[in-house]
């Protein structure tokens, strides 16, 4: 009667390059999500990502947080 929902919690970390002229140096990147498998082949996947800009807007430097958060399905076909 009782089910058990399989899932993977997760995290993530990293570092790349924004091609813009008000950003200086390096993006970085964090967040955590969630992956659940509802069945044997369908899956649901929400995570929520931090990217941190360090940017010089009119002439003055500050650190932006863009928050993204993602959520979708995923269907495996064999």
């Amino acid at each position: 009667e009782d089910t058990i929902i399989h899932g993977d919690v997760f995290a993530v970390a990293g570092a790349g390059r924004t091609f813009h002229d008000s950003v200086m140096g390096l993006t970085w990147e964090a967040g955590a999500g969630i992956k659940l498998y509802l069945a044997k082949y369908l899956a649901f996947r929400f995570d929520v990502r931090d990217y941190l800009l360090p940017q010089e807007v009119l002439g003055r430097g500050r650190i932006t947080n863009n928050v993204t958060a993602l959520g979708g399905f995923s269907v495996w076909i064999l």
